[in-house]
């Protein structure tokens, strides 16, 4: 682990493009040059997505984080909060260097690993040994760590003859054991994650939170997206409110929850 892990935001914008939009009418072609960029209004937009930007030539873009400026320090574990849209995931991509900020500046110190996708990077027409060496090269691990990550997935995933089929045999539990035991294999700096999904039966969730606790304390930061309060009150000692990209509220995780429910239930007796 670095002697120093933080995470610095400035200023952070980031927009995605929306690719195959952009309009093809005559009518667009004329009018063209007048056009000017604009931002949609919140009202317009609804409270979820980020805010929509036209462009004169008539593409479009969503910029999904907006304004964004923190300091998040070795032992912050911090529950990004939020409606669907509100950037939580984008965030977590963007310290993961997945995407790059379009303005404003973001600064990681230390390593990073993301529990996004499960499977991601997995191939079904190979054997869930062969998957293993494939996902240690796809999380950036040393070539040197295979062998004993070989033999902790064998026995934490504890599939058997299985290990030699290809995955495209297992069941749906199966590979989720599969991917959980290589994704929690080792620790990180910052750990990064994207909801907490179930993986198997009552035997193995068992085990897997003691793995997961286990991870997240061996961890400098943790950050988690999750529409679950008990899941951020359990895990976060901090929480950052999101919405439309912008930071609603950033503190204790306590009062940013209670904060969120209160402007909850305002929207909702509008």
């Amino acid at each position: 682990m670095s002697n120093i892990i933080k995470i610095h935001a400035e200023n952070l914008n980031l927009d995605l493009p929306v690719y195959g939009q952009k309009a093809r009418s005559l009518r667009h072609s004329l009018f063209a040059r007048t056009l000017k960029p604009k931002f949609l209004s919140p009202k317009s937009s609804g409270h979820t997505g980020g805010t929509i930007i036209h462009s004169p030539d008539g593409s479009s873009k969503i910029r999904a984080l907006k304004s964004l400026s923190f300091d998040f320090q070795t032992g912050d574990r911090i529950g990004l909060i939020g409606p669907n849209g509100a950037g939580k995931s984008t965030l977590l991509l963007a310290i993961s260097g997945i995407y790059e900020p379009t303005e404003g500046t973001l600064d990681v110190t230390g390593s990073t690993a993301g529990l996004f996708s499960l499977d991601q990077g997995m191939d079904p027409e190979l054997s869930g040994r062969e998957n293993i060496i494939i996902r240690t090269r796809f999380l950036g691990l040393p070539s040197k760590d295979v062998d004993h990550i070989m033999n902790d997935v064998e026995v934490f995933a504890d599939l058997g003859e299985f290990l030699d089929m290809p995955i495209r045999t297992y069941s749906t539990g199966m590979l989720l054991r599969l991917a959980f035991a290589i994704s929690t294999c080792t620790p990180s700096d910052i750990l990064l994650m994207d909801e907490i999904v179930g993986v198997g039966d009552e035997g193995f969730m068992e085990r897997a939170q003691t793995r997961l606790q286990n991870l997240i304390s061996a961890s400098g930061i943790v950050l988690l997206a999750s529409h679950s309060e008990p899941i951020i009150r359990r895990w976060c000692n901090k929480a950052l409110y999101l919405e439309k990209g912008e930071c609603q509220e950033f503190g204790d995780v306590h009062s940013v929850i209670e904060a969120y429910k209160e402007k909850s239930r305002r929207e909702r007796g509008r």
